[in-house]
């Protein structure tokens, strides 16, 4: 058999239901937009995907042989689309739902409450704090220096919200949505999460991303440790100086942490396909370990004269990239500063074990 011959049956074995579809929501998108076709009740029209499920199955039997079959089906599927459309029939959403195993989607616009959650300080010394995030976009900051609570959050929400309570002197602080429901209208409908926490005791605090964007200013807080499990949102964090622990387990989406000066502690990394970045400020006396390398670059960047040190246990597929500066004392596995070795505060980036993505070391 030729190449010819190869590329003739490839093109006969295709099939142009999907493609035809996939241009028809595009064409009926921008028909919408345009004010061509009636938005009512467009969430109604995912009470027909038993439809798309039947032309798909014929798809399957009949365009392996008659490719046009394909976009036959396809074109059917987009005119009954525009027909409803435009004669007013798409059946109502106002009690559409379905559920996919655990997970309960509701079709209909989104009922979404809005909800206030204070928890004072009542004698607390400290905390330990922990948010599990949604699809909404988040903000973290610091209460007011006067302010007699240890958590104030206003949480927008389509399902329920648990919010729990333990201990006096140390607390422990929980806050969570559902997240075996969700609602098709409450995509991009711009509701989001506010928390803000104390800046008068120190705090441990776990956040567990999901799709939504979360943008943190802690620069006020007394941040005692911080724990991230990275999701598909990104994360753009402003974090104090002083001595805290860091931990982060790789999501999709990036991060970007950017460190007041004279930061201590270990930040320990799990990396994801997302890429990090951190910026330490001047006077960091901070060990930096990247336990596992995913497929997501990591970027550290440090001020000038920063007696710094990058050593490789376990190498892969990235590269890694130390400054120039830096003396080379095992190729390819140690690389160190000539004031590293006597200084009091300094910076150490110890790679266990590299991925596909590239670990990049620079003085700024």
């Amino acid at each position: 058999m030729t190449q010819y011959d190869d590329h003739e049956r490839t093109i006969r074995d295709g099939s142009f239901f999907w493609p035809v579809v996939l241009i028809g929501i595009g064409v009926v998108a921008l028909l919408v937009n345009y004010g061509h076709l009636p938005s009512e009740n467009l969430w109604g029209l995912l009470s027909l995907w038993p439809l798309l499920l039947v032309l798909g199955g014929l798809d399957l039997i009949f365009s392996r042989r008659r490719p046009a079959v394909g976009g036959l089906l396809g074109l059917m599927l987009v005119g009954v689309v525009v027909w409803l459309m435009y004669t007013g029939r798409v059946p109502t959403s106002a009690t559409e739902a379905f559920s996919i195993g655990g997970l309960h989607i509701n079709a209909s616009p989104a009922d979404v409450q809005r909800d206030h959650y204070v928890e004072p300080l009542a004698g607390a010394e400290r905390a330990d704090v922990a948010l599990k995030l949604r699809h909404y976009d988040t903000e973290i900051d610091a209460l007011p220096r006067d302010s007699d609570n240890l958590l104030e959050a206003t949480i927008d929400h389509t399902g329920q919200v648990r919010f729990s309570t333990l201990g006096e002197a140390e607390r422990s602080v929980s806050l969570s949505a559902d997240t075996t429901s969700f609602s098709l209208g409450s995509i991009a409908s711009g509701h989001r999460w506010r928390v803000s926490l104390t800046r008068r005791v120190p705090i441990a605090l776990d956040i567990e991303m999901s799709s939504g964007d979360l943008a943190m200013d802690l620069t006020s807080a007394m941040l005692q440790r911080l724990g991230l499990r990275g999701g598909a949102g990104e994360v753009d964090a402003l974090l104090p100086g002083g001595a805290y622990d860091l931990s982060y387990k790789g999501g999709s989406g990036d991060v970007t942490l950017d460190v007041l000066a004279r930061a201590e502690g270990d930040y320990e990394l799990t990396m994801g396909s997302g890429d990090v970045q951190i910026r330490l400020g001047d006077d960091a006396n901070v060990r930096i370990v990247q336990r596992l390398g995913g497929a997501g670059d990591l970027h550290l960047s440090v001020p000038p004269g920063t007696p710094l040190q990058v050593s490789v246990e376990n190498t892969g597929a990235g590269r890694v990239v130390p400054p120039n500066k830096l003396a080379t004392l095992e190729d390819g596995r140690l690389w160190q500063s000539d004031d590293y070795a006597g200084a009091a505060r300094r910076v150490t980036v110890a790679i266990e074990r590299m991925g596909s993505g590239d670990v990049i070391v620079n003085y700024r």
